[in-house]
């Protein structure tokens, strides 16, 4: 069975800014890879942002679209961690 976003209710988009803010949620996206470059200063996220939440039987079920979250200008980071599974929280 083929599903396309827009019959699961995600907007078929190719490229979400910050204007769409308000209708992204990134509670429990799991970050697969971080990257700078430093040339751009652009720092990336490879994560599964979770398209949709699903409740069946009392349990979450979630649409998962691979994305890649970009900060421009980005100067002077940290990133300080204890674990190498990164969620956004």
């Amino acid at each position: 069975m083929n599903v396309s976003m827009e019959d699961i209710g995600i907007p078929l988009k190719s490229e979400w800014t910050e204007k769409d803010f308000e209708e992204m949620g990134w509670h429990d996206n799991k970050i697969h890879a971080i990257s700078f470059n430093d040339e751009s200063s652009e720092l990336s996220f490879d994560i599964d942002h979770i398209g949709k939440w699903v409740i069946k039987k009392k349990a979450y079920q979630f649409w998962l679209v691979p994305a890649t979250l970009v900060f421009r200008n980005v100067y002077d980071i940290n990133i300080a961690t204890d674990s190498l599974n990164l969620v956004i929280l």
